[in-house]
């Protein structure tokens, strides 16, 4: 006989109260979707997004702020980012809730840096650079 396994679930609303163990699955019943969760953040992150999670066709040109400078994403989706890479130290940083993506060129003049990042719907990000020109900022939405 089969043996079923069942995970800790919750609504959206239970989640925001709930800081789960580091490593721990839960489900949020009203997204459909898995969170994962550190021990300190509550409701943990949104790993499986509602719409099948892969970056569709459709984006959002965003304008580039300063060396640095926080934003939120709009909805689930992808944070994309280009720019030439300047010289041999040159460096492409996005920090989502924490966790760094750091994108170097294998080349170095003129080399394109280019970064694809998920973030969940209302996730804070930033993004810094040392000796890239930025010449693209999109959201691309989920499929």
């Amino acid at each position: 006989m089969a043996r079923q396994i069942q995970m800790r679930r919750g609504t959206s609303a239970q989640h925001t109260s709930f800081t789960g163990a580091p490593g721990e699955v839960t489900v949020d019943t009203d997204l459909n979707t898995l969170r994962v969760h550190d021990g300190v953040t509550p409701g943990g992150t949104i790993l499986a997004k509602q719409g099948g999670g892969m970056p569709g066709t459709e984006f959002t040109d965003m304008q580039i702020g300063a060396n640095g400078a926080t934003y939120t994403a709009p909805a689930a989706g992808y944070i994309y980012v280009q720019g030439l890479s300047t010289n041999a130290s040159s460096a492409l940083d996005i920090v989502v809730n924490n966790l760094y993506a750091v994108y170097q060129p294998a080349a170095y003049n003129s080399s394109t840096v280019r970064a694809l990042v998920p973030v969940s719907a209302g996730a804070a990000f930033s993004i810094s650079w040392i000796n890239v020109n930025i010449n693209m900022f999109r959201f691309i939405h989920c499929a």
